[in-house]
Parts: structure tokens; C-alpha cells; sequence
């Protein structure tokens, strides 16, 4: 699975509103099947790619972004493009 496919299904997930950080990681997931388990696994990847994206500005957050239940993301005023990691070790 690519950066992109992962960006694309987690930002299909989010809108202008706050959302549950633990429901879009699920439903992003469920896009990527049977790319991404449905199970601590794959949520996981989700849910670490979404941290990214809100370092990176790509997404707003607001509470423990580390606690998915406790944490909402959405997408900013002002979208950016998602980050790309380089293939160099």
C-alpha cells in the first residue's frame, strides 16, 4: 500500500467538523481492506499516518492525538498537501 492510498482513504474520512480520531482510523481502514487488517495492526498504521498528518499541518487537532478516543481531527481552513517519505535509508 502506498502513502498515497493511505492519505487518500484517511482523507476521505474527514471533513470541515471534528471527528473522532477512532472512528475515521476504522473507517480508513475498512477502505484499505484487505490492504490494512481489521485489527490493532492495521489501525494502528492508520492511526500513525493521521499523527503525521497533523505534524505536518495536513490536519487539525485538537486533544491527545496519542489517545484516538480522546482526540478529534478535521481538516484545516487552509488544506496542504500531505507529506511523502523519500525510499532513501
Amino acid at each position: 500500500m502506498t502513502l498515497e492510498k493511505l492519505d487518500q482513504a484517511i482523507l476521505a474520512e474527514v471533513g470541515d467538523h471534528w471527528y473522532k480520531i477512532a472512528r475515521l482510523v476504522t473507517r480508513a481502514a475498512a477502505r484499505l481492506s484487505p490492504e490494512v487488517n481489521q485489527d490493532s495492526d492495521g489501525y494502528d498504521v492508520v492511526h500513525k499516518r493521521i499523527i503525521e498528518l497533523v505534524e505536518t499541518g495536513v490536519l487539525d487537532s485538537q486533544g491527545n492525538i496519542d489517545i484516538p478516543r480522546e482526540s478529534e481531527i478535521r481538516l484545516p481552513a487552509v488544506p496542504k498537501q500531505p507529506p511523502t517519505r523519500s525510499n532513501s535509508p
